[in-house]
């Protein structure tokens, strides 16, 4: 499994594009691979939501800004050792460094936009 871990995917600007574009690239190599991913964004809309880059979709939760929701979902995932879990913002990093101290073997990334 795959879990991304992102700040925003819906709204317009130049983190949530290149987080939308991220998350296309994953879903499709999670295809590919046939495992599964749980894409995760924080400051969407609560609920689930479908987004496209490009021609690739992508499924991804959204949590209102609800952080401790957020986090405790995000844990969850280590039930299901994840191979890769996926910073998509800096201030997202130290929850992967969480997940990976749960989850022996688990790689992380994180990615950066901008200066």
């Amino acid at each position: 499994m795959i879990v991304g871990l992102f700040p925003e995917l819906l709204a317009t600007g130049g983190v949530q594009r290149a987080g939308r574009h991220t998350a296309a690239v994953l879903a499709a190599y999670a295809a590919g691979a046939g495992i599964p991913y749980r894409f995760l964004s924080l400051n969407d809309p609560r609920g689930l939501h479908q987004a496209k880059a490009g021609q690739r979709a992508f499924e991804f939760r959204g949590f209102g800004r609800e952080k401790g929701h957020f986090v405790s979902v995000a844990l969850l995932h280590v039930l299901h050792r994840p191979r890769l879990a996926l910073a998509a913002h800096p201030n997202l990093a130290p929850l992967t460094w969480l997940l990976s101290a749960l989850a022996p073997g688990l790689r992380t990334m994180t990615l950066t936009y901008g200066m």
